[in-house]
Formats: C-alpha cells, structure tokens, sequence
C-alpha cells in the first residue's frame, strides 16, 4: 500500500476481490442512523424538506427560527 503512489491491495477489478470484500458492511450505516434518532435528528430527502418549507413559507412560519431570549431571573 502507498498513499504516494495510490495503491493498494484491494484496488483490483470487483471480479478479483475476495468474497469477504464484496459484502457491504450495513450495520455501521444504520448504527449512525439510530445515534442521529437517539439524538433527535430525522433522515428526510430533498422533497420533503422542499414540501415543508414550502408549507411553512404558505403559512407565514420563517424558515429560520431562532432561539428564545431567556430574561435574566433577577
């Protein structure tokens, strides 16, 4: 392997590759979909937020919403 020259071994044709190679490894794909859950984040596609932001732009809600301002409790 060299990162200099951009080899390395398992850079070869998918015919050549060993079998343990061509399967794909799902659990770390949905182990970070379920931390970003856990997190309170939603995967949504393009469409979908297009479609919601514009319900919101119909409904008068801004796209960006800020932060509440907290009032000293003095």
């Amino acid at each position: 392997m060299s990162i200099t020259a951009r080899t390395h071994p398992l850079l070869r044709p998918w015919a050549e590759l060993p079998d343990q190679f061509k399967i794909p490894n799902l659990e770390e794909p949905q182990a970070l979909l379920d931390f970003l859950n856990d997190q309170g984040y939603a995967i949504v596609t393009k469409g979908e937020l297009e479609a919601m932001l514009t319900l919101m732009r119909k409904s008068g809600l801004r796209e960006s919403v800020e932060a509440p301002v907290e009032s000293d409790p003095e």
